[in-house]
């Protein structure tokens, strides 16, 4: 019987830095981040401007970097990522 190993589909991870500190993003997401950020984004589409909205999206942002990084504080990443770098990490 032959094995498909699925491990061999996932993608390395990538590596950001932020604030001086090298952070992981995973190569490919969990379905349950997944489905979140598909959410996320279908929200964003029907009310850009609402905070709440902004602010889910962006916390899910940091539930994919916290994966690799468990240490990583939100309250650090919400108090000093700029919204330039919040766009480079999004794009």
């Amino acid at each position: 019987m032959e094995i498909l190993n699925l491990d061999k589909f996932i993608p390395e991870d990538k590596i950001i830095q932020f604030k001086g500190r090298n952070l992981a993003i995973p190569g490919e997401l969990p379905m349950s981040v997944m489905f979140k950020t598909m959410k996320d984004s279908k929200d964003m589409e029907e009310n850009p401007h609402d905070p709440v909205v902004v602010e889910k999206a962006f916390h899910t942002l940091y539930d994919i970097i916290v994966i690799k990084n468990k240490d990583f504080q939100f309250e650090e990443f919400k108090d000093n990522v700029t919204i330039n770098q919040y766009s480079k990490l999004v794009a």
